[in-house]
């Protein structure tokens, strides 16, 4: 699953996901979490968010931001979705979804490539489906293989997932597996409000917000990923903190608003906090019906 890879990646590095609070690696724990717990969270905090609400034009637009020991944060990657079409048909609807990415260089100039454009079908009789479908374990690795997904073969430039792949496959990074040594602690879940994003609260009429004001639930735990150094046989542990936010008051491509890992990256003997955090900058809704 593609979720694994990144998290194996996010902890090769010594990452750990929190922008929201600070990071405690300490040798106390906290809490054990059990898998099925941490997917009874964030099942809930999906809950109802129906596929079928997306219509033509619907957009998100999310950046990616590093900050490394005590630099601001510096954006790295924009990713942009758009439903290009609607079809209807009378049992499904499908939506052509195009993803438009930027990698930003050292020189804070952004260099556009190839995007890509899949169509997801959603049946009308359960359009909640989709959502049980990609909330399994083989979702993500069925979509890459799928002729529908046109997927670039380049890590560092792919598109990020779309919300709905993201929490998938967040819900099985506690379920041990061969070559996945983990434990998982400290679930929080909490509810915020939030200020919309500025380029959401410039549009007339906030897109419709109560106050210009994003309601969110908030998903927060920590990954303990155990490991051997293959050239040495030490056992390495690297401690991974991950903080989730979503709100059903935006559009389904922007329904994750923040996603964030935080933790201790090593260069040349040197240790020092590194956070990585996505998040929802614009969005617009749809502006025709289907």
């Amino acid at each position: 699953m593609r979720m694994r890879h990144l998290l194996i990646f996010f902890t090769a590095f010594g990452m750990s996901a929190s922008c929201m609070k600070k990071p405690n690696f300490n040798d106390d724990d906290g809490t054990p979490l059990a898998a099925e717990s941490l997917q009874e969270a964030l099942v809930t905090a999906w809950a109802g968010s129906d596929p079928l609400t997306m219509s033509k034009d619907e957009f998100a637009y999310v950046e990616k931001s590093i900050a490394l020991g005590d630099f601001p944060p510096r954006v790295t990657f924009q990713d942009a979705k758009t439903v290009l079409n609607v079809t209807d048909t009378p049992s499904a609807t499908t939506f052509s979804i195009g993803q438009q990415i930027a990698v930003i260089g050292d020189d804070n100039k952004p260099q556009a490539s190839p995007g890509s454009q899949r169509d997801v079908s959603v049946s009308k009789n359960n359009s909640q489906a989709l959502v049980a479908q990609a909330f399994t374990k083989n979702f993500l690795q069925s979509l890459q293989q799928s002729d529908s997904v046109k997927v670039l073969s380049d890590e560092d430039v792919r598109p990020l997932p779309i919300s709905l792949e993201l929490v998938g496959g967040l819900l099985y990074a506690c379920d041990k597996a061969d070559g996945w040594d983990v434990e998982c602690y400290n679930l929080q879940v909490s509810d915020s409000v939030e200020p919309a994003p500025p380029s959401v609260a410039a549009t007339p009429g906030c897109w419709g917000l109560p106050g210009c004001q994003l309601r969110k639930r908030v998903v927060s735990f920590d990954i303990i990923v155990n490991s051997v150094d293959p050239d040495n046989g030490a056992k390495i542990r690297n401690k991974v903190m991950y903080t989730l936010k979503l709100s059903l008051d935006a559009p389904f491509l922007a329904r994750v608003t923040d996603f964030c890992y935080q933790g201790i990256g090593t260069s040349q003997n040197m240790k020092f906090p590194v956070t990585v955090c996505q998040t929802l900058r614009n969005f617009h809704r749809g502006t025709s019906g289907h």
